[in-house]
């Protein structure tokens, strides 16, 4: 077993916990204490990049190249290219404007970096462009419904991947 699976299981996993505490605390209150509320939302967001490091690590690992923590996808498609089905995939994922890989790397950017009280041109770009249309509905991306939908896709993914994975 790959050492990466438990660590980005585990992440997975403490981050669904975070999501149900955030959704259990806003329909339990009234009145949203903000910084509660920010602490679930930047909590599932960082555990859930967390497990997207820890997963690129795991592929980088099954295909023989050394893994740290410093590995990214782009790095990894550097080193061995993106011929492999499951590099070319989550690549060609990150560039789809709302897919999970997509959407989870915003949200990734939305909590790392730091926010000006005035937004600088490029950051309004970002937070315009961190809404997606979801039936006809804007929907932040770091929404809990969104949180969710990509912890459920990431999730799923990844239980496909390691299928195919332990065929090999």
């Amino acid at each position: 077993m790959n050492k990466w699976q438990s660590q980005t299981s585990q992440k997975l996993y403490l981050a669904d916990i975070q999501l149900q505490a955030w959704q259990e605390f806003n329909l339990a209150s009234t009145a949203v204490f903000k910084p509660r509320d920010e602490s679930h939302k930047q909590s599932s967001i960082l555990l859930m990049s967390a497990a997207w490091s820890s997963l690129v690590n795991e592929l980088a690992e099954y295909h023989q190249r050394p893994s740290d923590l410093s590995m990214t996808l782009e790095r990894l498609v550097s080193e061995i290219g993106n011929e492999l089905p499951e590099i070319e995939y989550l690549t060609e994922l990150s560039k789809v404007q709302g897919s999970w890989v997509s959407d989870l790397r915003k949200n990734d950017l939305l909590v790392r970096l730091p926010k000006s009280r005035e937004p600088a041109s490029e950051e309004q770009d970002l937070a315009s462009n961190a809404l997606i249309a979801t039936s006809g509905a804007a929907t932040e991306v770091d929404s809990i419904e969104n949180l969710k939908r990509i912890l459920g896709e990431f999730k799923s993914y990844l239980e496909d991947l390691r299928s195919r994975m332990s065929e090999w």
